[in-house]
């Protein structure tokens, strides 16, 4: 009874998907700046949910910045962002998600799920830990997998070794396109916009949207519209962790104006046929007295 329990349990766990943190930066001292990857291995079963925290400690480590440009995650509930001594991140993989294949070998790897800069603060030993890791099958039924996860121990010298991560983006993010949008189980069926783009260099940090007379606010998409009768110029800026911008525009007023103009043109076509049936019968009637 004992043999045929392991039989059945051993390969649940075999089959567990890995998170994990990677580094090529070693001998690591104060000042000094590095990267830490959080990659996922899936054991080649297919995902498409991920959310957690990292937790690290301040004391001896400052989180600079998150990137998450070409990350395995497409789409974001909860985009990767610094939170105190944390990092919070919640997304979804539309299709699922298995592995990243590298482009040298050809070989299925473990895919980057983000990365974080930090800077050494004080020496000592650091631990970066996962806190709280759901990781979600594609299966249709939202199954959570069981999760492998292993610590990451820095050992942090007194002296640097003058590393600094270089991440210098002067491009901004891709041009996007904004689509108005309504369903009775979003919103109650109001009118929101949707909206996403990518950044290559440094990712995408946040949006900004301004409608019309309002001022830009900061937002994320699904937005609901603030003017639901669509009147005006809606303008939504990305903004990448660097600074840079793409601005994409909408203006579904000129639609309305146009539909307004094409109901006008009929209109007055349709009155101009009946004035012009009008004086037909006219003349037929004017002709048959006459005779």
């Amino acid at each position: 009874m004992f043999g045929l329990l392991i039989f059945f349990i051993i390969p649940n766990f075999s089959f567990a998907s890995e998170i994990d943190f990677k580094t090529n930066t070693p001998n690591l001292g104060i000042g000094d700046e590095f990267t830490v990857q959080v990659i996922l291995n899936t054991q080649g079963q297919s995902m498409n949910a991920i959310s957690g925290d990292i937790n690290f400690d301040d004391s001896f480590l400052s989180a600079e910045n998150v990137i998450f440009a070409n990350s395995i995650v497409p789409v974001w509930i909860d985009s990767p962002h610094i939170s105190g001594n944390s990092i919070v991140f919640s997304g979804i993989m539309p299709g699922g998600y298995q592995s990243t294949v590298d482009p040298v070998t050809q070989n299925s790897v473990p895919g980057v799920i983000f990365n974080i800069n930090f800077k050494v603060k004080s020496a000592g030993q650091n631990l970066i830990q996962f806190n709280d890791i759901h990781v979600y099958k594609n299966d249709g039924l939202g199954t959570e997998d069981i999760v492998s996860i292993n610590p990451f121990i820095l050992n942090l010298n007194d002296v640097g070794s003058n590393y600094v991560v270089n991440n210098v983006d002067i491009i901004p993010p891709e041009n996007f396109t904004l689509t108005i949008f309504n369903d009775k189980n979003i919103y109650d069926g109001k009118n929101v916009l949707i909206f996403s783009t990518n950044d290559k260099q440094s990712g995408i940090d946040h949006y900004e949207i301004k409608e019309g007379k309002y001022d830009w606010i900061r937002s994320e998409s699904p937005y609901l519209l603030l003017d639901q009768n669509l009147s005006g110029e809606i303008d939504v800026k990305a903004i990448d962790l660097a600074g840079n911008y793409t601005i994409s525009k909408i203006n579904k007023s000129k639609n309305y104006l146009d539909i307004i103009l094409l109901l006008i043109i009929a209109i007055i076509l349709f009155i101009s046929l009946l004035i012009h049936r009008s004086h037909l019968r006219y003349h037929k009637k004017r002709i048959r007295n006459e005779k």
